[in-house]
């Protein structure tokens, strides 16, 4: 394996799942940046829809990851997409 994480999303009626070259792009920085922060990384992940950036961050060590939104169905879609990732999230992919 690579060593990455395998992250489950609801994803749906709020956002997608993760795909979008944006939020891959995003993805990569936080598994650059907040590993080698440290424990005293905290991460913001303002506008956060599914919830995608917030749960890698904390899955990545960060110790605080907080998603905020307006959005009523994106921060539903967030908290299931947080039930998902503790659920089954954090598996080693191939």
């Amino acid at each position: 394996t690579d060593g990455r994480l395998l992250v489950h999303l609801e994803g749906g009626a709020a956002f997608g799942l993760g795909d979008h070259p944006t939020t891959q792009g995003a993805v990569s920085f936080l598994e650059r940046v907040v590993p080698a922060a440290g424990p005293s990384c905290r991460v913001l992940d303002y506008g956060t829809g599914s919830g995608v950036l917030a749960i890698c961050a904390a899955l990545l060590g960060a110790s605080s990851a907080l998603g905020v939104d307006v959005d009523g169905p994106s921060v539903a879609s967030a908290r299931r997409s947080l039930a998902a990732a503790l659920d089954g999230g954090g598996e080693g992919s191939g």
